[in-house]
């Protein structure tokens, strides 16, 4: 029986998760992660998407990214494949890497958008990888937090830009309010994107006076669509030998 085909639409703003075959490790050393984010830099670029957050765990991995044209399903399929081939190139595995399809959420209000750029930042924290979520090396927190450059995929400028007009506001505002995605509220940790987050409307709570100290500083409303034609995605490719001798691969399997 054929697969339903999937909701898409232009500029829509996604959730998109993709996790292991019975829960296997997708990433088994920092050089993977790196191959993983060189292609999703790549796919980005090539369908001129926004990414303003990801995570890399163990035996999955989320992103968060806008699509322009509803292309979502050609740039995932795109993504998840070369990189499958990848792995099982690189770790002699056989079989399928990814379970299932991807899965994605689609984010239709701030309080939603908000809420899950935090949900997955704090993925190692829950996990209990690491205490604080700028220990860990392989989300975009660090970069949006201003603690690391931010490759040119990244949407840096753009996740700050709904925290205030003033960059070090801003910034501030950002690091408080993923830290807050971590005190239980009166209720506890329930709901949302995941077991651990808020219910969205306590997140509308919380964006109260955000909005009020944006609306003083002049900045943009928060669900706000941005213009991806201009961006460009350099991101460096040489992390070492073996990747520079996947890469040649990988170029002509795209031009046969």
């Amino acid at each position: 029986m054929p697969r339903p085909p999937r909701h898409q639409e232009p500029g829509a703003i996604y959730h998109v998760t993709s996790r292991g075959t019975e829960g296997r490790p997708i990433f088994l050393d920092d050089l993977d992660r790196e191959l993983f984010l060189i292609e999703l830099a790549e796919v980005v670029e090539a369908h001129r998407w926004m990414c303003p957050a990801y995570c890399l765990m163990t035996n999955h991995f989320h992103v968060l990214v806008q699509t322009p044209e509803p292309d979502l399903a050609e740039g995932m399929h795109g993504l998840n494949g070369i990189y499958a081939n990848y792995f099982n190139r690189r770790h002699n595995h056989v079989g399928h890497l990814f379970q299932s399809r991807y899965k994605s959420t689609l984010i239709d209000n701030d309080a939603h958008l908000l809420e899950s750029s935090r949900y997955v930042v704090l993925n190692p924290v829950r996990a209990g990888l690491c205490g604080r979520a700028g220990y860990w090396r392989w989300s975009s927190y660090r970069a949006t937090a201003g603690y690391v450059d931010a490759p040119p995929f990244l949407a840096v400028d753009w996740v700050r830009s709904q925290f205030g007009s003033d960059p070090r506001r801003a910034v501030a505002r950002y690091v408080e309010f993923v830290a807050d995605g971590l005190r239980p509220g009166p209720n506890g940790l329930v709901q949302g994107p995941g077991p651990w987050t808020r219910p969205l409307a306590r997140v509308e709570d919380e964006l109260d006076p955000l909005r009020r100290a944006r609306s003083r500083e002049g900045a943009l409303p928060l669900f706000q669509r941005h213009d991806l034609g201009q961006e460009r995605v350099e991101l460096d490719a040489a992390v070492g030998d073996e990747l520079q001798r996947l890469l040649p691969r990988r170029r002509r399997a795209g031009k046969a």
